[in-house]
């Protein structure tokens, strides 16, 4: 994990896009990890907000969550996806971009949260976060990371969850 940050800062800081970012920190994983079953999923994304749009590259990650608060409904940020980092060589990575309207709330999370079973063996599932961040979209970005990890602890009768828990929300509000 510290290596492919390392490559992915490295790579950031040219003026590469997304889809090559990806690309080249794949390259590199994979001569680090190659024939060793590990890899990672990444989800690498840029936010322009003088053109309000949401660029992203996915290899091996779940989509983003998208709560759309001006209609109350959810979308998926999914595009085209790619293979996770280090599982081969010439993986390609192709690059996603959406319009972001106001009360457009982003999440991009680990799996942690949703495959979260309950005592009886239920999951905590995709339609229960939806749930919450509707129910929570006024909170600031940062409660409502804490709502939907304490909301899952609680769902498990847990002290910690299994899995791990990396949740990042954006809350695209319009320009004062």
């Amino acid at each position: 994990m510290a290596t492919a940050r390392a490559y992915l800062r490295s790579s950031a800081n040219n003026d590469f896009t997304l889809s090559e970012v990806t690309r080249k920190t794949n390259e590199l994983v994979v001569c680090d990890t190659y024939g060793s079953g590990q890899f990672m999923t990444l989800f690498l994304a840029s936010l322009d907000t003088l053109k309000n749009t949401f660029t992203w590259t996915r290899a091996g990650h779940d989509a983003a969550i998208v709560y759309r608060g001006s209609e109350s409904r959810f979308i998926e940020f999914k595009g085209i996806g790619s293979t996770a980092l280090g599982v081969k060589y010439d993986a390609r990575y192709t690059e996603n971009t959406e319009q972001l309207f106001p009360e457009d709330i982003i999440v991009i999370a680990t799996d942690g949260i949703w495959e979260a079973r309950s005592p009886e063996g239920v999951m905590f599932g995709k339609k229960l976060m939806e749930t919450i961040i509707r129910d929570n979209a006024s909170l600031s970005a940062e409660k409502l990371i804490e709502k939907l990890h304490t909301s899952a602890l609680n769902f498990t009768k847990l002290s910690s969850l299994e899995d791990d828990f990396t949740c990042l929300v954006i809350k695209f509000r319009k320009k004062s």
